[in-house]
């Protein structure tokens, strides 16, 4: 079961108690995390608008415990967690059925959040392999194109004028002290892809060539 929702509404849905993970934590993990995963910042030299993975290129625990590993093989039992949380992390990574495989395995439900597929063009990041989209109750995957990725790149509107980008999507940003700490703004649901699921991810691969709008045509 997947459906549309919101960080707010996610936190809402954890249970006392309950053990969670965060995926990719990063520099701004889940505040309700138990259990805090991450394959630590990378970074790239080539070109001046190429950025770190993790913007800040550091990691926040606040205490927590921090695993060292991959979404695409998290060194953790089945069902060892309640819940996991995972934000802005499926779009970077290399086998998409696999990182969800793994979502899956390690908790029965949890709360997805990446850039939907028309941001890419507006906000686009060297490291973002996928253009995502939801239709159908699927989540559903297309590769970017090497022109793509270049048009992107070229055409980012925070590194032509961050002042634009600001009015325009400061409300995408979630974390403490942005416009919109609980991700539940109306900016952040048209721009980003927010879904809960239980028991699977529905999702689909599609080729480079075909657009989200186009697989029941």
């Amino acid at each position: 079961m997947l459906k549309i929702s919101s960080r707010a509404e996610a936190k809402a849905l954890i249970g006392s108690g309950w053990h969670v993970l965060d995926v990719g934590s990063g520099d701004s993990p889940f505040s309700l995390a138990t259990v805090l995963v991450d394959r630590m910042p990378k970074s790239d030299a080539q070109g001046e608008r190429v950025r770190h993975e993790n913007p800040s290129g550091t990691i926040v625990q606040h205490g927590r415990p921090l695993v060292i590993a991959d979404i695409e093989a998290l060194p953790f039992a089945d069902q060892s967690f309640d819940f996991v949380y995972t934000s802005h992390v499926v779009e970077h990574v290399t086998d998409p059925t696999r990182a969800l495989g793994e979502l899956m395995r390690v908790a029965p439900r949890g709360y997805i959040e990446c850039p939907r597929a028309w941001f890419e063009f507006v906000d686009s990041s060297p490291f973002h392999k996928w253009l995502i989209d939801v239709a159908g109750g699927e989540m559903l995957f297309r590769p970017k194109t090497a022109t793509e990725m270049a048009f992107g790149q070229a055409r980012r509107i925070f590194d032509l004028d961050s002042h634009i980008f600001e009015r325009c999507y400061g409300q995408v940003f979630t974390h403490p002290g942005a416009p919109d700490p609980g991700g539940a703004s109306a900016v952040k649901s048209i721009c980003h892809v927010c879904v809960y699921w239980e028991e699977s991810i529905p999702h689909r691969i599609l080729p480079a060539s075909m657009y989200a709008d186009e697989i029941d045509a």
